[in-house]
């Protein structure tokens, strides 16, 4: 019977240096054919690929900031990863806008 192929190279999935069994990493599992497209795949969990858009596609097509981002980022995951911290981290995100945005003076103005 023939032997399993083997190679032992780096694994851009789980960033190991592993043996690879029949195409599949040792450390974890992840198919060397599967897709390499950033946009396909994930790290560290699934909380973002079931979203019919994904959180960073909208907010590169929308031109939005690290805090606006953020934001977005939080309230979209909050049900399937973190929960109560990730809407507090939403609303840290949205205090720190309204205090780089809205000033005492410019809410003077505003008047």
């Amino acid at each position: 019977m023939k032997e399993p192929t083997k190679k032992i190279t780096y694994c851009d999935h789980c960033y190991m240096v592993t043996i690879w069994k029949e195409g599949h990493c040792c450390e974890c599992g992840r198919n060397d054919g599967a897709s390499r497209e950033p946009s396909k795949s994930q790290v560290g969990g699934e909380h973002y690929k079931s979203m019919a858009i994904q959180p960073y596609e909208y907010c590169e097509r929308n031109n939005l900031s690290m805090l606006e981002s953020n934001v977005i980022k939080y309230v979209s995951r909050h049900k399937a990863k973190n929960g109560k911290q990730d809407l507090e981290k939403a609303k840290h995100c949205i205090d720190l806008l309204i205090q780089e945005y809205y000033t005492d003076n410019e809410r003077e103005d505003m008047r």
